[in-house]
């Protein structure tokens, strides 16, 4: 019995709980004002409202004597009372509060009942702040009367010259101290007064907006100011593709079609002398000086790369900080990774890991020729004992192993080249090509560290490499302190003969440079005495320097495509003013027609993914032409990802 007693008490509770949820929210909706002025010779006022349950409604007792309302009640939907007031014969106004009560929710009108030859306000004050502005004053009158303001810098103006219910109340823009003024309404011998206190001077200098982007194709975008100051408005750098024009506090901001490949961008800058700021010096103390407040808008616009693919990866399939370069061939880009003991091949249609090309040793360095074959280094350790001399027993030696293009095949790969180096340093790396590896061609590996940094070069004919006394360069662009290693070190042959000249850079400042990153060049006579500064400081910035090179023939121009990666790929502390920052790498196209005179024709910025950051790791690239497109394969491990950069032919 107990049972089936607790099962109809639960069934009695869910209907219980079923009606409380469902119950409806009381509304009430006036469609008349707050405040409604009778005639003082009596009237019918029809009041109206709607609501969405039953309604009932009461005036207040002390106007029982000479007012009534009907009906009392309705139901929900249009709801309509009809207020009936008697002849006001009194020497006072006189006031009623009609009240509408549906369900737990009630709302009122006050109704107003003027005396003969009645001037009356509701209030006696108002507040306002510093800003121009009107404020209207409601009067209930049943004479004529006007109005006057004993300050300047409020205007009082009557809406009606008859029974008027408005005066209309300016206020100029304060730039001072508080303020206040006292208009007086008159009519008929009688007079109210009404005080208006403004307050202080607060600035008021904001846009609605901080950064607007837009797409290649450029476009307009409206910038609406809130500002209480003068102030002026102009494009921080003046590009030409940034117009704007004014209305008001409303800019309407054009950019014009961007016909590069890089994003760009410039600043719509607002600045008032009404606002000044501490001036601080470079150790962020105040020197007492002031200057005018400003701030800007930024606008940027994309530039016409774009990205194919990106895939991130992490390290379960990599090593940490190691050398890692890409080739490609064919259907996909083939990448080293110092970890590996063969070459990883992904997917150039979207990115994806295919398979591992297994060879018999563990590939240090990747590159192709201007065939596509595929180069492949090996080895080039130089060990040291405790006493910081060289182990000749325990070097390895560099080997370079050659595979045609399109052939994966292990027991095909050729070596070429073994060279011992004899020279402690981070070893042989960043292999570069010119020309055809089987033909006539010029490659070269890098070494760095510990002071002393140098390019070693081998000159091929008839698929042959010069002979074991090959060309070595000392890099005396090079600072006293070298570079940290061969990986983050790059030198470019720019010909199939090594007569052509090369290229070099890294993270390297160097005095040829004032002291900066940048790109040098050696005209083919391999003397340390003749390299010399471009003039192209391809960093952007102390964490960017060039570590990854390709040359390539497209629309007529021999281009030189740069990868300036950044070592810190995602810094963890302030770099600009902001935590967390993204310090992003950079491709350049350079046309490189007169090697000596090299001219950037466009950079594109790419970005870090601070979720898988790997300090210490290197960066390399491969270009290709795609029908008429230029497409640059990046594997840039210290921004662990891999991406597809495409230029399409403009």
């Amino acid at each position: 019995m107990k049972k089936y007693f607790a099962i109809a008490a639960l069934a009695v509770l869910a209907l219980a709980c079923t009606k409380e949820t469902q119950e409806t929210v009381p509304a009430i909706d006036f469609t008349v004002d707050e405040t409604i002025q009778i005639p003082t010779e009596g009237a019918i006022q029809e009041i109206t409202f709607t609501t969405n349950v039953d309604w009932t409604a009461r005036l207040d007792d002390a106007c029982k004597e000479w007012a009534s309302i009907s009906p009392a009640s309705g139901t929900a939907g249009e709801g309509k009372v009809k207020f009936t007031a008697l002849q006001n014969d009194t020497e006072d106004a006189r006031t009623a509060t009609l009240t509408v009560g549906a369900g737990t929710l009630s709302k009122s009108v006050k109704l107003v009942q003027l005396q003969k030859d009645a001037l009356y306000i509701d209030s006696e004050s108002a507040e306002i702040d510093c800003n121009e502005q009107d404020y209207v004053l409601k009067v209930m009158a049943n004479i004529s009367f006007t109005a006057e303001s004993d300050a300047e810098w409020l205007t009082a103006t009557v809406t009606k010259a008859a029974v008027a219910n408005e005066v209309v109340l300016h206020a100029s823009l304060n730039k001072g101290d508080a303020r206040t003024a006292h208009v007086t309404i008159s009519g008929a011998g009688k007079n109210v007064e009404f005080t208006v206190k403004q307050g202080e001077f607060v600035p008021v200098f904001e846009a609605d907006v901080e950064y607007v982007e837009f797409e290649a194709g450029g476009g307009t975008y409206t910038v609406n100011l809130d500002a209480n100051v003068e102030y002026v408005a102009y494009v921080m750098y003046g590009s030409e593709w940034l117009t704007f024009s004014q209305e008001g506090d409303s800019f309407t901001v054009t950019a014009t079609a961007n016909p590069g490949y890089g994003e760009r961008s410039d600043y719509l800058t607002f600045v008032t002398e009404d606002i000044q700021v501490p001036v601080y010096d470079d150790a962020g103390e105040p020197t007492g000086d002031t200057e005018p407040y400003y701030f800007y808008v930024t606008f940027a616009e994309a530039g016409n790369a774009y990205t194919g693919w990106r895939t991130e990866f992490y390290w379960d399939m990599y090593s940490y900080g190691g050398a890692f370069s890409v080739a490609s061939s064919t259907d996909y880009i083939l990448v080293a990774n110092s970890y590996t003991q063969g070459l990883l091949a992904f997917s150039k249609a979207d990115g994806t890991y295919a398979t591992t090309v297994e060879l018999p040793f563990v590939p240090t360095g990747v590159t192709n020729d201007d065939q596509g074959n595929v180069i492949v280094t090996t080895g080039g350790d130089y060990p040291l004992n405790d006493d910081w001399a060289l182990i000749p027993e325990d070097q390895v030696p560099l080997q370079v192993y050659v595979l045609k293009a399109g052939d994966f095949d292990p027991n095909h790969a050729t070596c070429v080249i073994t060279y011992y180096d004899g020279f402690y340093g981070y070893g042989l790396d960043n292999v570069r090509v010119s020309g055809d590896i089987f033909g006539e061609a010029t490659l070269v590996v890098s070494s760095a560290g510990y002071g002393t940094s140098y390019a070693v070069a081998w000159q091929f004919t008839g698929g042959q490499p010069s002979a074991a006394d090959n060309y070595t360069d000392y890099v005396t662009f090079c600072s006293e302190d070298g570079i940290w290693a061969s990986r983050n070190f790059i030198n470019m042959p720019l010909g199939s003969n090594m007569s052509a000249g090369i290229y070099g850079a890294g993270y390297a400042t160097s005095t040829l440079a004032d002291g900066n990153y940048g790109l040098f060049y050696n005209p083919g006579t391999w003397s340390m005495t003749d390299w010399s500064y471009t003039g192209l400081d391809l960093s952007q910035s102390w964490a960017n320097a060039v570590v990854g090179m390709d040359i390539i023939e497209w629309q007529g121009v021999k281009i030189l495509v740069a990868d300036s990666f950044s070592y810190f790929a995602y810094a963890d502390w302030d770099y600009d003013g902001t935590v967390d920052d993204y310090m992003p790498n950079y491709l350049y196209l350079v046309d490189i027609t007169d090697p000596a005179t090299p001219a950037v024709l466009d950079c594109v910025a790419y970005y870090a993914s601070p979720d898988n950051w790997q300090y210490g790791s290197t960066s390399d690239i491969v270009a290709q032409i795609e029908g008429d497109d230029l497409v640059v394969y990046i594997v840039n491990a210290a921004a662990s990802h891999m991406q597809k950069m495409v230029f399409p032919k403009l």
